[in-house]
């Protein structure tokens, strides 16, 4: 089975009241992938910290061998925690 990697972050800019998630997820050579990435309106930034690493699961259509990467200590304690099974 072949390995990924991903690299998730999401961000909220209460100036503009505007967020977005990206994903950029990598083979296990180092080889792009490909890049997920979106905008929204009236967002929060732990809504689109979660909504990249969503949005990297509904990529892969069966089960993957993946590692995620993600600086949200949100994300990184739900599924650590296993909170994301409530």
């Amino acid at each position: 089975m072949k390995k990924y990697k991903a690299y998730t972050d999401g961000s909220y800019q209460s100036s503009i009241q505007c967020g977005g998630y990206a994903s950029i997820i990598y083979d296990e050579n180092n080889n792009l992938v490909t890049r997920l990435y979106q905008g929204f309106k009236n967002t929060t930034n732990n809504r689109m910290e979660a909504r990249a690493v969503l949005e990297t699961l509904k990529y892969f259509k069966e089960p993957t061998d993946i590692t995620i990467v993600s600086d949200s200590m949100y994300v990184v304690n739900t599924i650590n925690q296993g909170l994301v099974n409530k």
